[in-house]
């Protein structure tokens, strides 16, 4: 997550990934793309309407796209559902400003936030064998949100912790909008997911966090039907300098 009001804001930020791709079956269901059909952006997440010949055809990895997006958004408002917070719009402009850096990121290869910009941010990469399906977009925000689980946040005591600042802006009752972005980027055979999100306005604000984070109707055991609440490693965010210290302690 990121925060970036000097006056009153945590200027913090951490970089989650996943060990290995969880099954995120009844979590939600991905918009299907029909065929002869183009997408459009609506109010909440991109639907499908029928288009005329002249239009063109949607390419195959831009619905693709659309489908990963649906499924995040489906999944954040899902999980803000539980503590009772309203639902989060696409934006487009958003996604489009996370689908840029998603690209900036998958070219130099590693995770860092954006620094120009005053918007929440979280931050996921995950590398996977050509054997494997590509992550969707339930499995990213399941991989942030998971972090009320573990290590667990502590509702009676309603603050800001590195271990969970993912969860807190996921979760943030003042953000309204969302943006989502993925990228790619193929190095000997071995294919990494590079995923940003952005909220607007953002979270983590500090003296904020009770009127912002609440409980709602989750309950620990709600951790049980989350896969792999206890198999996935999300580090903690350190103010790092250099490359290969960004990599440090990742299993790509």
């Amino acid at each position: 997550m990121k925060g970036v009001n000097k006056t009153n804001n945590i200027n913090s930020k951490t970089i989650g990934h996943a060990r290995e791709a969880a099954d995120n079956k009844g979590i939600v269901n991905a918009t299907e793309a029909t065929k002869n059909k183009t997408a459009v952006v609506k109010s909440n997440k991109i639907e499908y309407k029928n288009q005329t010949k002249s239009s063109g055809v949607t390419s195959s990895s831009k619905r693709k796209l659309d489908n990963f997006v649906n499924q995040a958004l489906d999944a954040h408002n899902r999980f803000r559902q539980l503590h009772e917070v309203t639902p989060l719009v696409l934006d487009s402009q958003l996604s489009t400003q996370a689908q840029e850096y998603a690209d900036r990121l998958a070219k130099k290869g590693l995770l860092e936030h954006d620094k120009k910009m005053d918007d929440g941010e979280n931050l996921a990469m995950k590398c996977i064998g050509p054997q494997e399906n590509d992550p969707t977009g339930a499995f990213f925000t399941t991989l942030w949100y998971q972090e009320v689980c573990n290590p667990g946040y502590d509702f009676t005591k309603p603050k800001f912790s590195e271990s969970t600042g993912h969860f807190t802006q996921l979760a943030w009752k003042n953000t309204d909008k969302l943006g989502i972005g993925r990228a790619f980027k193929n190095e000997g055979g071995i294919k990494c997911e590079y995923v940003v999100a952005r909220y607007r306005p953002a979270g983590n604000f500090l003296n904020e966090f009770n009127e912002n984070v609440w409980q709602g109707s989750y309950d620990k055991s709600i951790c049980d039907n989350i896969v792999g609440s206890k198999k996935h490693f999300t580090p903690r965010y350190t103010k790092h300098k250099s490359r290969a210290a960004k990599f440090k302690g990742l299993v790509l």
